[in-house]
């Protein structure tokens, strides 16, 4: 009987030291198992970033006027004969840029097509003559008619600051049309030429010549030169 027990015993043992082995077996097999890294997902390369800004300025042509001396050559300064007022204009405008030609990359030069309009702010300033005849200075008015278009007594025109006090304003609307060539060799700077129509509509006629009616509307060609910032 006790040999039985022995027996059994013994064989209970070896069953348990089987059994944890087998796990330790398993416990180190699954311990070398390298977990592999989760895929790491493809970035594109950034390109770079999009200009949406631009402030820029410049000088713009409109030839519409020839400028003379005195008959004799004793006058002071040049005047536009026959010219009665100064017409300035103030404007602020939204628009569209659309390339049709060339790229948009630094050291190349693009063609676009712009269109712009919005509001504009018109000053119409007297224009004033020296005359040999008149110790004042005289603007175009009836009583002063005869001498202001009569060259033999035209001294040349009295200059910029002669009028200031007597500025009208006329509120009005403005477009233009034109191709923008873009120079520019750094997107952030900006250097152009831009040639188009431009068109102005003003609520009060406006009379610029002395020999030509008075019209609220200007419409001419123009040639500009751009330099500015993007952003």
């Amino acid at each position: 009987m006790k040999a039985d027990l022995r027996r059994a015993y013994l064989i209970i043992a070896l069953c348990c030291v089987g059994y944890l082995a087998q796990a330790q077996e398993i416990i180190r097999s699954t311990d070398t198992v390298k977990k592999s890294a989760p895929p790491i997902a493809r970035q594109k390369p950034k390109g770079p970033k999009a200009i949406k800004h631009e402030v820029s300025g410049g000088f713009r042509l409109n030839p519409t006027e020839i400028k003379t001396t005195s008959t004799d050559g004793t006058g002071s300064n040049s005047y536009v004969y026959g010219k009665i007022n100064n017409f300035y204009s103030l404007k602020l405008g939204w628009g569209f840029r659309r390339l049709i030609a060339g790229k948009p990359d630094p050291g190349t030069v693009s063609i676009h097509w712009v269109n712009t309009g919005g509001v504009a702010l018109g000053l119409l300033k007297p224009y004033y003559l020296n005359v040999f005849s008149d110790p004042s200075a005289i603007e175009y008015k009836d009583p002063n008619k005869v001498d202001f278009l009569n060259q033999p007594l035209i001294e040349g025109s009295a200059g910029f600051s002669k009028g200031l006090s007597q500025l009208t304003f006329i509120p009005g609307f403005h477009f233009k049309s034109a191709l923008h060539f873009d120079f520019s060799n750094n997107r952030k700077m900006a250097l152009a030429v831009e040639t188009g129509l431009n068109v102005e509509y003003y609520t009060s006629p406006i009379a610029l010549m002395a020999d030509q009616p008075a019209v609220p509307y200007f419409c001419d060609l123009f040639v500009a030169i751009q330099f500015g910032k993007r952003w």
